[in-house]
Parts: C-alpha cells; structure tokens; sequence
C-alpha cells in the first residue's frame, strides 16, 4: 500500500507538472500570436508605436501621465537600450498573457472552458488591441484571487498604473467585501452622486473625467459627441443582456461560492455600467468591456453548471465570435 500511494504521488505531480507545462505554452503561443501581430495590425498597435517612440526621445518626462505610468517606465526602461518597438511589443504582450494565465491558475476554474469562452471576445479585444487594458485586467486577476490582503492591495495598485480604467474594478471588488450595513450607505451616495452627475454632465463634472481619460482617441470621441455625433447606443446588444441573464441566474440558485462572491458582484457590474453610462455610449461600452474576464471565470466553473448557464456559454461564444471576427466592424480584421 505504501509503494502504491508512493506511485499515486508520483502521478499527481507529472499531471501537475505537464498541465503546468502546457499553460506555459499555451501563454507562449497566444502571447507570440499578438505581439507578432500573426493576425494583421490591431487598431492600436500604430499607436502604440507612435507612443513608443515619443516617450523614447522624451528627456523632460513630458509624455508621463500617471494614468500609464507602468506603460510609460516600460519604454523608458527598453528604449534606453535602444530596443526597437518590435521587440518591446512581443515582450509586453508575452508578459500581459503569461500575468493573465498565471492569474487564471489562481481562479480554480476551469481552464478549458475559460480558454474557449476568451479566445472568442477578451483574447481580441484586450490581448491583441487594447494590450495595456489587458495587463491591469490580468493584474487585477491575481490581485482579486491571491487570498492576501496586502499582496491584494499592492497588485491592485499596480493594475491601476497600467491601466487608469483598473480603479473601477477595485471599487466595485472592494464594495462586495464590505458588511451589508455599509454597502447600503454606499449605494445611496453612489446614486445621489449619480444624480449629480446626470444633472451636470456637460459641465464640470463631465469635465473632470475627460482630463484623466487616458486614451487620446476618446477625447476625440467627447468632441465629436458634443458636435451630436456617436451619440446612439445598441441597448439590446446580445453580450450584457447574456452576462446579465446568467448573473441573475446565479444569484437566483443561491450556489454563490462563499469565496468568491466578489465575482458576482464584478460580473454584475459591466452591464449595470453599460446602461447606466448609455448617455455617453464610450464610457458605457469601455465600462462594460473591463468585466467580461471575471465573468468568464465565473461562468466557466463547475459549480455553477446548469442547461440555462451552457446555453448562455454557448450563445456568448457565438456573439463574442461575431465581434471579434465578423460584423460590421470587427475587433481583428484578418
């Protein structure tokens, strides 16, 4: 018995060790796929060229935001080197996807429905276009799952210089920790603040949050929605009512995994911030967009399999297919 329990040893860890080694290549795999841009040049990645080569013959630390400060220390870092862009971009995305990967071991989902569910939306969208999005998504991850206080807190403030977007993820983690008494407080003020907002959007407030935006091409957004423009939103998009649906569908069977009960609420979120934010169709569809990674890890775990929750799958892998590929305007143009 003491030999066999010796051998049953022996396998668990040639199983651990080869599921160790495939993640790695497959983080490889997928990290080479964008950094090499093996799928045609996404919509950013001239900007981040253009971005690269300014912060790298910028002396006088002008380019420096402390939105991108993580980004912005990055280039320094490599273009003092004299590292062509090139190289810089394959480095930055094979880190992003192996921080992603790494973080997803700490989930203890599933891994291949995760994978499945991903390549066909969040693998376009943030890991081969919005690739410093991706790296505080991926931050984020291990922050939210590392079960430690303080590595939680450092991580998170980590993302947030990678990515400003990273702080609406912390909040919303930070309130579901909160006692029930002191969320309800927050709530209200949140909706007075709400309130507030609405009723002055087009002044200071509106205001505000455009000088800390960290995207150029969404300041142009804000003019050119000031002018009347993009001012329309889909609010019958497929992809939030299905996040939506299978949400309240959790929350109905009461399975809610005592854990990890903050990926409700971060699962909640992007779709509440989605229509919340309609008037302003930009921050809506961004907002919405920095949750679909902790709603997959959510919806790809066992414990919360139901007929209902695999026909959400499949019609979520259907349409986050038709976005990334297909459509009028699809997020990687092969």
């Amino acid at each position: 018995m003491a030999n066999l329990r010796v051998v049953f040893c022996a396998l668990r860890q040639m199983k651990n060790i080869s599921n160790l080694i495939l993640i790695i290549l497959t983080a490889a795999f997928f990290g080479s796929v964008s950094g090499l841009s093996l799928l045609g040049f996404s919509r950013d990645y001239f900007n981040y060229d253009n971005l690269y080569q300014e912060i790298a013959i910028d002396q006088d630390g002008e380019t420096k935001k402390l939105n991108d400060l993580l980004f912005y220390y990055s280039i320094k870092l490599f273009s003092s080197f004299f590292v062509e862009f090139e190289y810089f971009y394959l480095f930055f995305c094979l880190i992003t996807i192996g921080v992603l990967f790494f973080g997803i071991g700490l989930t203890k989902t599933r891994l291949f429905i995760f994978l499945v569910i991903w390549m066909s939306l969040s693998f376009g969208l943030h890991y081969y276009t919005q690739v410093r999005a991706g790296l505080a998504i991926a931050i984020l991850i291990c922050a939210f799952y590392a079960q430690k206080r303080l590595i939680t807190c450092l991580l998170s403030i980590l993302a947030i210089t990678a990515h400003i977007s990273a702080l609406i993820p912390v909040v919303i983690y930070y309130f579901a920790l909160t006692p029930r008494k002191l969320k309800t407080l927050i709530l209200v003020g949140f909706f007075l603040s709400w309130a507030f907002f609405l009723l002055n959007r087009d002044n200071l407030v509106l205001s505000i949050i455009i000088n800390y935006l960290p995207d150029e091409r969404l300041l142009k957004y804000i003019e050119l929605l000031g002018k009347g423009e993009f001012t329309e939103q889909n609010m019958l998009a497929a992809m939030p009512i299905l996040q939506l649906l299978a949400t309240i569908h959790i929350l109905a069977r009461r399975c809610i995994l005592p854990n990890y009960k903050f990926e409700v609420y971060l699962s909640f979120a992007g779709p509440v911030l989605f229509y919340m934010l309609s008037s302003i169709p930009v921050f809506a569809i961004r907002g919405y967009e920095l949750f679909i990674p902790f709603f997959i890890i959510m919806i790809s775990r066992k414990e919360y399999g139901s007929i209902f929750l695999y026909f959400i799958l499949f019609a979520y892998l259907i349409f986050g297919l038709k976005s990334s590929f297909f459509g009028s305007l699809p997020i990687i143009q092969i």
